[in-house]
Order: structure tokens, then sequence, then C-alpha cells
């Protein structure tokens, strides 16, 4: 599988508290994310590209709901 991280990595990657990234995967902003055998989050290149541009968007005052698909 291609590197993947866990939800502290993905945090200071996207700049994203641990409980915001959470949160985006509950209402839909983030895609869901695969769990390893020990029940972790592992997040994908992909995922952390999302996590940026939400990140982003926020920063532009974009609202939530215009984030969801």
């Amino acid at each position: 599988m291609a590197n993947l991280v866990t939800i502290k990595a993905a945090s200071s990657a996207s700049g994203l508290p641990v409980d915001t990234i959470r949160y985006y995967e509950r209402v839909g902003v983030l895609p869901s994310v695969s769990r390893g055998a020990n029940r972790y989050r592992a997040y994908t290149q992909e995922h952390l590209e999302t996590l940026r541009f939400a990140r982003a968007l926020r920063d532009l005052g974009l609202p939530l709901g215009e984030m969801s698909p």
C-alpha cells in the first residue's frame, strides 16, 4: 500500500486539529479512511491533499456545507 500516515501525522501535515479531521470524515468533507489491523486510521496522500484543500477553503471563509459533496 502507498505511504499511509496516522491521524497525528495528518494533523501536522494539514494544520488541522485531530478532532477537526475526525469531524470532516464524519460529515463527508473527507472520504472514508481505511483502518489497519490495529484499528487506527490510515491516511493516504490523497486524504492529505483533501485536508489541505479543506483548510484553504476554510481559511477563505467558505462555509462547511459548501465543502461537502
